[in-house]
């Protein structure tokens, strides 16, 4: 038996392997596969039996909230000593969320000269990765950077948090195609 879950790259690659190992491990006579996108499927034409993506709640029954997205400034430890302020400082950016970097100074009211200078990466999961490795500071989104965060691979550059308004979402498929242990999977990877 097949289980399809279509779901962000950033979110297939840092936040789902380690839920879904937990959910192998409940449903071990079921096989998870995971199709990386960058846009939400519609679950109404394509076989996918779940998609996790953010997205503004829009209060549908098909949508379950899974955490809200608050984000903040990270780099890798060497790096924290020298960003002495966010004007000087190498911006990464992730091309999907350009606007990152400006959302979080409005927020915050912290000053950054020029919040879309710096180098940009069509991949999160890739500027997480120049972030660990010393490049300049990332917006970290932080459901997603949780275990570098835990692990001391990044580190928070300012204590200063804000929310974008959105949330990182489980997309349910109507009911008539809903199968039987699907809310039981969402609920494993709350």
């Amino acid at each position: 038996m097949d289980f399809h879950i279509a779901a962000l790259p950033s979110v297939a690659q840092l936040w789902l392997p380690k839920r879904l190992s937990k959910v192998r491990a409940y449903f071990p006579e079921i096989n998870f596969s995971v199709t990386a996108m960058e846009t939400p499927p519609s679950l109404s034409r394509e076989l996918f039996d779940l998609a996790i993506f953010f997205d503004v709640l829009d209060g549908s029954p098909d949508q379950v909230p899974i955490c809200a997205d608050e984000i903040v400034p990270v780099c890798a430890p060497a790096l924290l000593e020298r960003v002495a302020d966010f004007e000087t400082a190498t911006l990464l950016h992730d091309q999907t969320w350009a606007d990152d970097w400006a959302v979080w100074s409005k927020a915050t009211a912290t000053s950054t000269s020029d919040p879309i200078r710096g180098p940009k990466f069509s991949l999160y999961s890739l500027a997480v990765e120049e972030a660990k490795a010393g490049a300049g500071v990332l917006i970290g989104h932080l459901c997603l950077i949780e275990e570098a965060l835990a692990n001391g691979s990044l580190k928070r550059a300012s204590e200063r948090t804000c929310h974008t308004g959105r949330h990182l979402c489980a997309r349910l498929p109507e009911d008539a195609r809903r199968r039987p242990e699907t809310d039981q999977v969402v609920s494993l990877l709350n």
